[in-house]
């Protein structure tokens, strides 16, 4: 029986070792790319380029709030400027994936953070169910919901980090 041993030259194992790192940080950690970027003391485009050699794919961009494109107003709500109108930057993403507000509902931030406009953060009711008594058990079950998704999606990730790891030493 012989066995063959492969011998790794130096950039090789850099090669390796970014690989390792970069799905580390990117896929499993959530790291952005301008963080990235910064701890390798590197540009943003030369991680994005070894994102793609290693086939590591650029995470989706789905119609998130943006942050700096608002103004804070009082009581802490973002406002955006809409089709040359301003409008509350948390109404304007929640409609975006649900329609449009019915009366008499008012959005609720999960989290409490009325800057935070992600949608999952978000939750439509009427206003007679917003207060903490009323929405208590809602917000307990839609804080699980939120928790589990995001438990479920670090695991996919992870899972796909993993089997890049393994072929990439096959």
């Amino acid at each position: 029986m012989t066995i063959m041993i492969k011998v790794l030259d130096v950039d090789e194992i850099r090669t390796r070792k970014q690989k390792e790192q970069l799905i580390h940080l990117y896929c499993i950690k959530k790291t952005s790319i301008s963080k990235i970027a910064d701890l390798f003391e590197e540009t943003s485009e030369w991680v994005e380029e070894r994102l793609e050699q290693f086939g590591i794919p650029l995470r989706k961009k789905s119609f998130e709030p943006r942050r700096g494109n608002g103004r804070n107003e009082t009581y802490g709500y973002v406002r955006i400027k809409v089709d040359g109108r301003w409008t509350l930057e948390h109404r304007h993403v929640w409609e975006q994936a649900n329609g449009k507000l019915p009366k008499g509902w008012i959005i609720h931030h999960i989290n409490g953070r009325k800057d935070d406009n992600r949608l999952v953060n978000l939750l439509g009711l009427p206003r007679g169910e917003h207060s903490p008594q009323a929405t208590g058990l809602i917000l307990a079950r839609m804080s699980r919901i939120v928790e589990l998704e995001s438990e479920v999606e670090q695991l996919k990730d992870l899972v796909r980090a993993y089997e890049e790891v393994i072929a990439s030493y096959s």
